[in-house]
This record gives C-alpha cells, structure tokens and sequence, in this order.
C-alpha cells in the first residue's frame, strides 16, 4: 500500500513489485515518473496473479509505461487518469501467460511514437473497460489493443483520437473467441490507421459511434469473423485512398492494405 509516489531519476520506477507467486499493489494517491525507463508502476509474478489498484499515473520519459503488469495467472488493473509523455511508454500494459486479463482505466493520453494507450493480452478472456477520452499522437500508436489466444476479447470504450501513422483507434483480436467492441466517437488523421479493427474466430460484434479517418489506406471499420460479424455504427467517414467505411469479412480471412 502506498499513498503518493513520486521519482525524478532515470531507472527510477514509481512502484516495482516482483514475485513468484502473487503479487497485490494498491496507491490511494498519484504516481509520477519525470525519468527515462520509468515506468508507473511495474509489476511481476512468475507464477502468481496481479490485482492492481491505483489513482492517477503520469511519466514523462521514454520508455516509460504508466502500469506494466505481467503475470502468470488473472491479471487486474484499475486505475484513474493516465498521461505519458515519451516514446516507447503505452498508459497500461497488461499481460497474462495463462489466464484471463481484466483492465479498468479513466482518461489517457499518450505523446510518443510505439505509446500505446491500452495493451492487454490474455490467455483466456479479456476484458477492458476505459472510461472519458483516449488520445494518443505518436506514430505506431493505437488507442486501444486487445489480444486473447483462447478466449473472447471485450473492450468498451469513451471517445478515442490518434494522430500518428499506423495508429488504429481501437484493435480486439481473438484467436480462438469471439470479439466485442463498444464506444463512442473514434477519429484518426494518419496513413493506415484504421478507426476499427476487429477480428475473430468466432463472431465479431462492433457498435460504436461516429467513426472518421483521414488518412490513406485508412478503413473505417475492417470486421472479419470465422462465424458472424455485426456492425453496428452512427456514421462513418474517411478521408483517405483505398479507404472503405466499412469493410466485413465472414469466413475467408482476407487481409485489406493498412491492415495491421
């Protein structure tokens, strides 16, 4: 447990936490990194779960995510508001060997290339919850990205913006499971930088609000399911060449230009 935590130096993390078995961190007060390779709060079980729960984040260095958890069982992190400033540093990187992944968070922003917003990949089920506005403005950034390799994939979300090339507003793939993505209003300005991508073995489920991309090879909407795929979309506008508003594929993977 902690209250306010703060660090100015490089290599100086906020919170690390490393286990074999499980590891439990929770901060009634903000976190602040201002130095390279320092990340929020980092956490580790090499053979346990990790139940994070936290205020507000910010960094301000490369290299420097606001939570990075990686655990072996069910991984958990809720948080307040996150703001990174750095390239190679997402707001919330969770990620779980063998289990189900669930993460919570309020407003994010990111300023660098390769800064994610949200990064959750999960064994099983994954789970993302993120609430007011996501924006991201460096290249190779997404605002939201869910992976799951046996299990389903559901992410809802407020309003999400990015602004940098290959930088798609939300990405939920399921390997083996089904998709589920909810939101508000999505917008990106950048070369191939979908406003959703959403792809599954089994049924893929998109309903989101107004959607609007600017840049080339830049789709709207790319939905592909081995099953069913619904889409389901107040507007949809791009910009860009070689840019549908809405492109769904049930059945024969096909992968468009842009597709990441």
């Amino acid at each position: 447990n902690a209250g306010t935590v703060s660090t100015q130096g490089i290599f100086s993390d906020g919170i690390n936490a490393d286990a074999y078995g499980d590891v439990t961190i929770t901060v009634t007060g903000d976190v602040s990194t201002a130095g390279q390779f320092s990340t929020g709060i980092d956490a580790y079980a090499r053979t346990g779960g990790i139940t994070i729960n936290t205020a507000n984040i910010s960094t301000a260095g490369d290299f420097a995510d606001g939570v990075y958890a990686n655990g072996f069982a069910p991984v958990s992190v809720t948080t307040g508001d996150i703001q990174t400033q750095g390239a190679f540093s997402r707001g919330v990187y969770a990620y779980s060997y063998n289990d189900r992944v669930t993460i919570t968070t309020g407003n994010i922003s990111t300023d660098g290339d390769f800064a994610t917003g949200i990064q959750g990949e999960a064994y099983t089920d994954l789970t993302i919850v993120q609430t007011g506005t996501l924006n991201t403005a460096g290249n190779g950034s997404d605002g939201i990205f869910g992976y799951s390799s046996t299990g389903n994939v559901s992410i809802t979300a407020g309003n999400i913006t990015t602004a940098g090339l290959s930088s798609d507003g939300i990405v939920g793939v399921a390997d083996q499971g089904n998709v589920t993505i909810g939101s508000g209003s999505i917008g990106t300005t950048g070369d191939q930088a979908f406003g959703v991508v959403a792809v599954s073995d089994g049924t893929t489920n998109v309903d989101v609000g107004a959607v609007t991309t600017a840049g080339n090879n830049a789709i709207g909407i790319y939905g592909y399911a081995g099953q069913t795929v619904d889409i389901d979309v107040d507007s949809v506008g791009t910009g860009g060449a070689n840019a549908a508003g809405v492109l769904a594929i049930q059945g024969n993977l096909s992968t468009p230009a842009g597709t990441p």
